[in-house]
């Protein structure tokens, strides 16, 4: 993913508050393929298999970072693709981007937070 599709990830996380659903995912999906194919960042409309490897690719862009578990061998990864995602962005210092990701983070939490009192009533942490 360059910068601008990486923005445009983050905003799709901030703007559709996916969860622990990978159907909330799903809708990710479709947006960044069209996105991705509309503006030739890759060469065919299936950039993402699914809402689960778009999932992945958050995983690795931000929660890891706010977890402090990125591997030396995820930051050196060279392949780009979602499944091996690059972990150099982590190094990015423009403030937009970071303002981005923790914005993205807050919504993410508060959506699964949700999530999880909706599906199970008695949870309470």
């Amino acid at each position: 993913l360059n910068l601008d599709s990486k923005l445009k990830f983050l905003n799709e996380v901030i703007v559709n508050k996916p969860n622990l659903d990978m159907s909330t995912w799903d809708i990710i999906c479709q947006h960044m393929n069209s996105f991705m194919y509309t503006n030739t960042y890759w060469s065919t409309p299936y950039y993402f298999f699914d809402g689960k490897s778009c999932y992945r690719v958050f995983q690795n862009m931000v929660l890891r970072k706010y977890l402090g578990t990125s591997t030396a061998s995820e930051e050196s990864d060279s392949d780009d693709s979602p499944e091996n995602f690059n972990g150099s962005f982590y190094n990015y210092e423009d403030r937009n981007v970071l303002k981005y990701m923790r914005k993205a983070k807050v919504v993410y939490d508060e959506s699964v937070e949700q999530y999880l009192k909706t599906r199970y009533p008695d949870y309470d942490i």
